[in-house]
């Protein structure tokens, strides 16, 4: 099965596309980062796999032109590569990418094409561990979780200045694969999200600051 993006616009018609390099195998292709991929403007971001199971991203304009990037750092092996997550009423992009040890890095990519590094210095640093952002607001405030040395995830928000809060929403369990899982961030700084229990049960919040 390969994957597609499409758009569907306000007068009901869609717009399938791929991005350029995406692979036409089972398990490649196109994808779109979500609906926080999408901005007020039309652009969107995604991400796709090419022919060597290697990630990569992509933003599209408006005019149906798309341009692929790929962050500082990111590794070339099958699952490794750019991850992007969200895009935010001015451009600025952000994601994380998988480096040569499949440990992950948090990235800022801006509308120019320059790259902040994203990193919470609790983060992990085995495969499948690290920082990774998933939701930006207007005023560049990033939130998202890391992954700590235990495979426990913990939520962090990123202010526009670069400072970091990290958190743990009451009830997130304490074992591997389990915690906090911060997933969008408003105008007004509500993150929203889910945990996962000692059981491993989910569950969703609403963080007011």
């Amino acid at each position: 099965m390969v994957a597609h993006a499409y758009l569907y616009d306000t007068v009901g018609s869609f717009t399938i596309f791929d991005a350029p390099g995406a692979g036409t195998d089972a398990d490649e292709g196109t994808g779109t980062a979500s609906v926080i991929g999408l901005n007020s403007a039309g652009q969107l971001t995604g991400l796709f796999i090419d022919s060597n199971g290697v990630l990569h991203s992509y933003v599209r304009n408006p005019d149906g032109k798309a341009a692929t990037y790929e962050a500082p750092g990111a590794g070339t092996a099958p699952g490794q590569g750019t991850n992007s997550a969200g895009i935010n009423q001015q451009g600025i992009v952000i994601g994380f990418a998988f480096d040569s040890n499949t440990v992950a890095h948090g990235y800022e990519r801006a509308a120019n094409g320059t790259f902040t590094t994203i990193t919470i210095s609790a983060s992990g640093k085995a495969a499948g561990q690290g920082t990774f952002p998933q939701g930006i607001n207007t005023a560049a405030g990033v939130t998202g979780y890391y992954i700590d040395g235990n495979s426990l995830a913990h939520g962090f928000v990123r202010e526009a200045v670069g400072t970091s809060t990290r958190f743990d929403v009451a009830g997130a369990g304490s074992d591997s694969g389990q915690g906090t899982f911060p997933l969008t961030i408003n105008a007004a700084g509500e993150i929203t999200g889910y945990i996962l229990d000692s059981s491993g049960a989910a569950h969703g919040f609403v963080l007011s600051r």
